[in-house]
């Protein structure tokens, strides 16, 4: 699965996990994150990181629905220092 990306031994990053508009309201997100979730385990994750945009509402929601909770940046995080502003990052441990 291309939208888990591991950055330590132990953990894992969901990273572009998107859903287009057409296909918004399925239930779509769920799945994918949940897939994501279990393919980041079975690398053997046992914390995983996704970040989002501030606005991106519904994403922040889901992955709070999914036990994840804000945290500061991590060392990792690949996104430039000009955008962190804008973005919120999340962990949940397994």
């Amino acid at each position: 699965m291309t939208c888990v990306k591991m950055i330590r031994e132990d953990v894992a990053e969901i990273k572009r996990l998107y859903v287009r508009p057409a296909g918004r309201g399925q239930g779509l997100g769920r799945a994918l994150a949940e897939r994501a979730m279990e393919a980041a385990r079975t690398l053997g994750a046992k914390r995983m990181f996704p970040d989002s945009l501030k606005g991106m509402t519904a994403a922040r929601r889901l992955y709070a629905d999914l036990g994840f909770t804000e945290i500061a940046a991590y060392p990792e995080t690949q996104n430039p220092p000009q955008i962190h502003p804008f973005t919120v990052l999340m962990a949940r441990d397994f």
